[in-house]
């Protein structure tokens, strides 16, 4: 079992040393979008980049290599941006900003408890959608391990995953889910929990940044269902 990876939303100044197809090195200036332990988003990097890449990260006085794990889709929140993995996870090169800056969470707008009037008109606004996905799930203390889960369906207010734990009705989470190279991360409460039907999440929260990547996996995922 493990913790979600914390994920800080801070835009830090980088050198980033590739290497072209003649083995010539090439310097860039980047910047993050968001940093954790593990990798980072990255902005700013002009040229054609690679899913497999290797490049030198350069912080201040600090190095590491770190792999290009996904390439954001043109049109898409992330378009513009790469996902790098530390592949030197003894060579930590932000750790000072990870450790002294807390995740910053947005407000999601609430909606009534039962569905009568309003409310069965905004669940209408977020249809729930299919889709398949893994997420992690975790009580309200970061020191809490892990319960790993399967994305059932996905909408704007929540979700629904299938679990091998059973949470009580109202239990205070916070939820990472990934989509295809999407991941979000949500703090929410348990509507209703059951080893068959699965665990219904309302979201309460969602970590800063995420929110356009949410509503363009919302809009992929509703035009992948009106096709199918």
């Amino acid at each position: 079992m493990k913790t979600i990876e914390k994920r800080v939303h801070i835009a830090l100044p980088l050198r980033v040393y590739t290497w072209d197809s003649n083995f010539r090195q090439q310097i860039q200036q980047a910047c993050t979008y968001d940093v954790s332990s593990k990798g980072a988003r990255l902005m700013g990097l002009s040229g054609g980049r690679q899913v497999g890449e290797v490049m030198n990260i350069e912080r201040g006085k600090n190095k590491a290599l770190f792999r290009v794990i996904w390439i954001g889709e043109t049109g898409s929140p992330q378009h513009g941006q790469i996902g790098v993995e530390t592949i030197e996870p003894d060579k930590p090169i932000w750790e000072v900003e990870l450790a002294s800056l807390p995740e910053e969470f947005e407000p999601i707008a609430e909606t009534a408890a039962p569905l009568t009037g309003d409310a069965k008109q905004e669940r209408r606004r977020c249809p729930r959608l299919a889709c398949n996905g893994l997420a992690e799930l975790q009580r309200a203390s970061m020191t809490a391990d892990s319960v790993p889960a399967v994305l059932k369906n996905l909408s704007e207010r929540g979700c629904l995953v299938g679990s091998p734990t059973v949470f009580s009705s109202g239990s205070m989470l916070r939820l990472a889910i990934r989509v295809s190279s999407y991941e979000l991360t949500f703090k929410g409460e348990v509507r209703h929990a059951d080893l068959k039907r699965g665990v219904g999440i309302q979201f309460t929260e969602i970590r800063r940044g995420d929110r356009p990547v949410m509503q363009y996996l919302l809009k992929v995922l509703s035009e992948e269902a009106s096709r199918a």
